[in-house]
């Protein structure tokens, strides 16, 4: 039952508290409507925002809400808004988000702008501005329209991700695997596609595994477009020569929920690869169990990055596995890639871990020599590497690690941007880093996991 507040000037109403909704029974997303008709609500499928103050449309205060408490980062992680503002055609806007200097990555704020959009399909970047004295962020706008959505890269909520799923099971070579349910009761999902057989490379393609990177399902779409596309010969040649297994959203909880970092137990997922338990992070355990099952030659653990404005990757140099092999792997890959796609770059990214010193948490670190392989009849049965950013520390993202010591394989982290990418600078009308240009550089990766793949195995 919604219970009613007041704040302002402005009738509130919540569905529940904070804690009601970390024990995944209510939302603590909040619906408010001002003077004058105007309203905002974040009370749907990947919302969050909370209103401190709606009385007026040149002063709106708004708070991001956290995710649940994470006891591997030490932190509750807030950065992700979504939220829709009604009965504001015309009207000029001033959205204060209050707490952007308290959220998980303060200095990310710096140089970015918010994503617009009235239908949900064509998205661009508004005015935003960030005063790092007060820790507010400040997005000015006049919507075109009476409805208008604001949030912290175009969303991919969990709806689209089931059409996209439903989509891609109806096309030839592709298998659904219903793997697991979350805590949640959402199925998490894998796609197989190709056949599995004698000789033939296993690729696996992990995204989202933190929620608010919805850059990296946008990634994943672009590619399972281009390969399941029968007139495409790179993806021809790869569904003769490997088979695919596709995870287009690791941690459906949290888009769900509207969560940043974590899925509904508070774990970030990218912490819990070394021992996964099936009562807290299910979606690794259960992946985890499908990698063993179908071993892995290569993996891709697909991310954003708050900070860093380009495309780059990590890898696993700091495992104990860590071999000549598999730096020339990596390297030829990142060669690859960067011929596939002016999008990937070598310049910007993290620092390498030190030999030894790569965080066994992290998905990508988890690659040892690989144990004897099972080839499954389709659908297969289910059965914190901290980086520092070159000159600034910060998170890592890495689920590769893990993987690349657990099966020695090629295994590494892509990251993506939430800004406009450095090249997009100059131009900042113009389309920039968002939903097409991450699908493209989705289709676009394949090229470089062809070219690869006769070399991923001895």
């Amino acid at each position: 039952m919604a219970s009613s507040s007041r704040r302002r000037g402005v009738a509130v109403r919540s569905t529940g508290s904070a804690e009601r909704w970390a024990a995944g029974s209510a939302s603590p997303s909040a619906a408010a409507r001002g003077s004058g008709g105007l309203g905002v609500n974040s009370h749907f499928d990947s919302g969050n925002i909370e209103v401190l103050d709606l009385s007026d449309p040149g002063d709106v205060r708004l708070a991001i809400i956290k995710d649940p408490y994470c006891e591997t980062d030490a932190t509750a992680h807030a950065q992700w808004f979504n939220f829709r503002v009604t009965g504001a055609r015309g009207v000029p806007l001033t959205l204060h988000i209050t707490n952007a200097g308290a959220c998980s990555y303060p200095a990310a704020w710096e140089g970015y702008a918010a994503c617009a959009s009235h239908d949900l399909d064509a998205w661009f970047r508004v005015p935003t501005a960030y005063d790092a004295a007060t820790g507010v962020l400040t997005i000015r706008h006049t919507p075109g329209a009476d409805s208008i959505r604001y949030s912290y890269f175009p969303v991919y909520n969990f709806h689209r991700h089931m059409l996209l799923v439903s989509r891609m099971q109806t096309r030839p070579r592709v298998r659904l695997v219903m793997l697991a349910e979350t805590l949640d009761g959402h199925d998490l999902d894998v796609l197989m596609l190709g056949e599995p057989g004698p000789g033939k490379r296993v690729v696996w393609i992990v995204a989202r595994q933190h929620p608010g990177e919805t850059q990296s399902e946008w990634f994943a779409e672009g590619l399972l477009e281009r390969l399941t596309d029968p007139h495409d010969a790179v993806s021809r040649a790869l569904l003769d020569g490997a088979v695919f297994y596709v995870v287009p959203n690791a941690c459906p909880d949290g888009t769900w929920r509207g969560h940043l970092r974590t899925n509904a137990a508070g774990v970030n997922l990218n912490r819990a690869w070394d021992a996964p338990r099936e009562d807290e992070a299910p979606e690794v355990f259960h992946i985890r169990r499908l990698m063993d099952d179908t071993g892995v030659d290569m993996l891709v653990d697909v991310h954003g990055d708050e900070e860093i404005p380009a495309c780059f990757i990590a890898g696993a140099e700091g495992i104990p596995g860590w071999t000549g092999r598999l730096a020339g792997l990596q390297a030829k890959f990142s060669a690859a890639f960067s011929r596939a796609s002016p999008d990937f770059q070598t310049k910007l990214g993290y620092e390498v871990d030190a030999p030894g010193q790569a965080d066994m948490r992290i998905c990508s670190n988890q690659a040892r020599r690989a144990p004897p392989r099972r080839v499954p009849t389709p659908p297969p049965p289910p059965s914190c590497r901290r980086r520092r950013r070159r000159g600034r520390r910060r998170r890592a993202d890495a689920a590769a690690p893990q993987i690349a010591q657990r099966f020695d394989c090629l295994a590494v982290t892509l990251e993506m941007p939430f800004k406009l990418t450095a090249a997009d600078a100059g131009d900042p009308a113009g389309p920039g880093w968002g939903p097409e240009r991450a699908k493209r550089f989705g289709g676009a990766m394949l090229g470089a996991v062809l070219d690869v793949l006769p070399d991923l195995r001895p």
